[in-house]
């Protein structure tokens, strides 16, 4: 959450001339309702069960697609998405995490009632990050995404180009 996967997805894809996709966004789409509408109606097993059924399902030829924060960490979802493609892990601190969740406008099912407190969204974000750290790591590319800009954008661009290379 709030490590930049969307703008930064966005801005890659274009640089390569894929499609993007925003994992959440499309189960939005597809199941005609928010994700915080989801967790409260559904519970946050059923949205899991639908995440996986939904990565599992999606095209992704020349494609970017930015996951929910959780997605890894669920139903062997980090095997998938090796298996499907390169995985990048944007890894930042949690007080950064938590400097951008404070003034992000989107609903996040997980830390709404933690977002006017931030020394306990930070212990929340601290907590998080324990449990689905071991799941980023399996990640392709760990990438540090401290102040993201153009010349990040291009350092990214040639890990994956790297990484495509050492195959």
């Amino acid at each position: 959450m709030g490590a930049g996967k969307t703008t930064v997805g966005k801005k890659l894809a274009k640089l390569i001339d894929y499609a993007f996709v925003d994992l959440d966004q499309y189960i939005e789409n597809k199941e005609q309702q928010t994700i915080p509408n989801l967790f409260r109606t559904k519970g946050e097993d059923v949205f899991r069960r639908i995440e996986t059924h939904t990565l599992k399902n999606l095209n992704i030829d020349n494609s970017v697609i930015a996951l929910g924060g959780g997605t890894p960490c669920f139903n062997n979802n980090i095997e998938l998405i090796n298996q499907k493609g390169l995985s990048i892990y944007l890894q930042l601190p949690p007080k950064t995490l938590v400097n951008r969740l404070i003034h992000s406008k989107t609903k996040r099912p997980l830390i709404d009632a933690y977002k006017t407190q931030p020394d306990l969204l930070l212990d929340k974000i601290e907590n998080l990050l324990s449990e689905r750290e071991p799941f980023y790591l399996k990640a392709d590319i760990i990438f540090n995404a401290n102040n993201m800009n153009s010349v990040k954008i291009e350092q990214l661009l040639q890990q994956i180009e790297t990484y495509f290379l050492s195959f």
